[in-house]
């Protein structure tokens, strides 16, 4: 099914990075403030199960899919997404990079290194003497400029997926697809403390603790945690000492797990019995998992909420009908967030665009940047909303990964590009 089947679409009002500010349980936070494109509009039913809705979409770039194209009259390219480790995440993208490839006569396959960043290196040579045409990459990040460096020596296309690969200069060696991250700590620590606001009205700021799950070692991860001390010390101002900062780098063993994310949960309450309401911002869906577990444990979940970036793990639990302290995910669907990554490599792989050319409104000159950094919105979910949402992906997207309905709410697939971004470097 072509996007163009999707959904009734208008201009919705000013978006952000995280939500559409008129959809339940959203927060608005965009780089620029400025309205976005697309979004089920005016005259869509609230009740749209049996509808046939349209979609009005932006126009098409190389770097999205393109619903005009016959992809079977293309060469069938060879494709591999390759990762550093395993983890709930990973697989979802696997998935959903999968469904592109389906989408777009593309041969795909999925390889982890665990861990190997020697193997994970050699592995892309192996490939490319096996015939493959692009690569997908995951990797740990501290070893992007290995992985430039061999890929123009190969001369093979290649996107990053999550980790924005920069040089030791820390400026971009490719396109890449991500989020304000910053602003991302922002969102979700208003979040919890208008959850905290509503759930527990009465609670003094002595009793309550921000507890930031964080991995200092991934600065797109790490950044986040300074966002949400910066909404936490405005909103308890002389209560900066309840802010708790638990850091999974300082595990021996720093598995992208929930047992990681136990570990740095259960030492912080145990530390602090005088706090008697926590407000948890997770970083992976693994942690947020463990950490929910930690709170069980002590017998504190009833006084406890989490939200995390990401949220594939809690959308099974719903789905399972657990319910735990982790009540909410800053969420961008995998298929949503692989569109413009997939077809970034795509573009390239096709001659639609080289890396220098893709995306050029998103290349952040300001910055002194030769290579854009797209940013997409994201939604805040919670046990409410999250069918609607995951449906409107599915029609937006022409990919079906749910089998939920879509009660005619308005979401944002697509940002503005921030005014600053076109300005010259100082």
């Amino acid at each position: 099914m072509k996007k163009a089947a999707a959904i009734l679409v208008a201009v919705l009002l000013a978006l952000s990075l995280a939500a559409c500010g008129s959809s339940p349980g959203t927060t608005n936070a965009s780089p620029s403030g400025a309205p976005a494109a697309p979004s089920p509009g005016a005259g869509a039913s609230p009740s749209a199960a049996d509808a046939s809705p349209q979609i009005s979409e932006p126009a098409w770039e190389p770097g999205f899919y393109d619903p005009e194209m016959d992809y079977s009259k293309n060469p069938r390219y060879k494709v591999a997404y390759m990762t550093q480790q395993t983890s709930l995440l990973f697989d979802s993208f696997s998935k959903a990079f999968q469904k592109w490839a389906d989408k777009e006569n593309v041969e795909y396959s999925f390889w982890c290194a665990n861990g190997d960043n020697d193997l994970y290196i050699t592995t892309i040579q192996t490939y490319a003497d096996q015939g493959y045409d692009g690569f997908l990459t995951d990797p740990d990040i501290t070893i992007y400029p290995r992985i430039g460096d061999l890929m123009n020596d190969i001369k093979l296309p290649w996107m990053p997926v999550m980790g924005p690969p920069r040089d030791a200069d820390g400026k971009l060696i490719q396109p890449s697809v991500g989020f304000d991250f910053q602003d991302d700590g922002r969102i979700m620590a208003q979040w919890l403390i208008d959850y905290q606001k509503k759930t527990w009205p009465d609670a003094q700021p002595a009793e309550i603790g921000f507890l930031a799950l964080d991995m200092s070692t991934s600065p797109p991860l790490h950044v986040r945690v300074a966002g949400e001390k910066e909404v936490w010390d405005k909103a308890f101002p002389g209560n900066e000492k309840n802010f708790f900062i638990s850091d999974a780098a300082s595990q021996s063993s720093a598995a992208l797990n929930a047992d990681t994310g136990y570990n740095i949960t259960g030492p912080v309450i145990t530390a602090h019995p005088d706090i008697k309401y926590w407000l948890v911002g997770a970083l992976l869906d693994d942690f947020a998992m463990g950490g929910a577990r930690a709170f069980e444990a002590a017998g504190k979940q009833d006084n406890a909420v989490e939200i995390v970036m990401g949220g594939d793990g809690l959308i099974t639990q719903w789905d399972e009908g657990q319910d735990s302290c982790w009540k909410a995910a800053l969420y961008t669907a995998e298929t949503v967030y692989a569109e413009p990554i997939f077809n970034g490599l795509y573009a390239m792989l096709s001659g639609q665009a080289t890396p220098e050319t893709l995306w050029p409104a998103w290349i952040n000159h300001s910055a002194g940047e030769k290579y854009a950094s797209l940013m997409l919105p994201s939604e805040i979910i919670t046990k409410e909303n999250y069918q609607s949402f995951m449906a409107y992906c599915d029609l937006y997207t022409g990919i079906k990964m749910t089998d939920y309905t879509w009660d005619g709410t308005s979401y944002p697939m697509r940002l503005e590009v921030p005014a600053a971004y076109s300005a010259p470097a100082a």
